[in-house]
């Protein structure tokens, strides 16, 4: 997880790609998951973060408003995810984790979050 750094733009990348990014000597597309997912934009502000994934055959940074914490989530505090929700295809997801009583934290399944054609589409961003 790390601050907002200088993004570059890519020319023709696709439209969820906000660029790449210079990380310690390598090039990381930058992938706005608003965009990727169809929600509305929302202005950059200090709270915002690159995540840093790695997703089955390449590096890429995920740009998220926020992150509020780091945890370890047991398998037995998962359930199955709701065919869709609030419009995002229940393909992404891994599933809802329980946290307590009044916390629900929504899984992605990273690895489907792109198609093999995107995944290669920012391979030739390199």
């Amino acid at each position: 997880i790390i601050k907002i750094i200088n993004i570059t733009r890519v020319p023709n990348a696709p439209s969820f790609v906000e660029g790449v990014v210079n990380l310690r000597g390598q090039v990381l597309p930058v992938i706005d998951v608003r965009r990727r997912f169809g929600l509305a934009a929302k202005e950059m502000t200090p709270e915002t973060k690159i995540v840093i994934i790695e997703l089955i055959d390449k590096m890429a940074g995920f740009l998220v408003d926020a992150v509020t914490e780091v945890r370890t989530i047991d398998d037995a505090m998962v359930t199955s995810a709701p065919a869709v929700i609030d419009g995002i295809d229940a393909s992404y997801l891994s599933g809802i984790a329980k946290i307590n009583e009044e916390k629900l934290v929504v899984l992605l399944d990273l690895d489907k979050v792109l198609t093999i054609e995107e995944r290669q589409r920012l391979q030739e961003m390199k």
